[in-house]
């Protein structure tokens, strides 16, 4: 899953957009501009991820009317707009996966407590406070295949 973080800077005129976990920036120089195969396909993955719902109604309003109105997005204000809203859904599909993963982390982490705590280390029950190993044990849980869960 590839999220992105995307601005508008007035200076250059030109869109950028930041892959999350790089450093590295993809320039927008020959989209210098939202277009409506950009906001359809922005939309589509909203939907599938179920932040499309998350919006409310005018801002789901104005990315529909900016797709069946519009080719190219020139106003500053419309940009400016609609950067908010799609910066609002890559927040919420963020969040979607991170609780996600703590989900899987926690359940994973009250299973390997239970088995410690059986073998007498009575200190295992400070584990449930390392968030850290929390999100380590959701990311082993939701990449390796099932063949290879206990």
């Amino acid at each position: 899953m590839r999220l992105y973080q995307i601005s508008y800077k007035y200076k250059e005129n030109k869109m950028v957009m930041k892959r999350f976990g790089s450093d590295n920036f993809r320039d927008f120089n020959k989209l210098q501009y939202l277009n409506k195969s950009f906001l359809l396909k922005i939309k589509h993955k909203a939907l599938r991820l179920k932040a499309w719902y998350k919006l409310n109604n005018i801002e789901r309003a104005i990315i529909d009317l900016t797709i069946k109105c519009v080719n190219k997005v020139k106003s500053k204000k419309l940009k400016n707009i609609i950067l908010k809203i799609l910066n609002k859904i890559k927040e919420v599909i963020e969040n979607n996966f991170l609780n996600k993963i703590y989900e899987n982390g926690l359940k994973e982490i009250i299973k390997i407590i239970k088995i410690a705590y059986s073998w007498g280390n009575r200190n295992s029950l400070n584990w449930i406070k390392d968030k850290n190993f929390i999100f380590y044990l959701g990311i082993k849980n939701i990449y390796i295949p099932n063949i290879w869960k206990i």
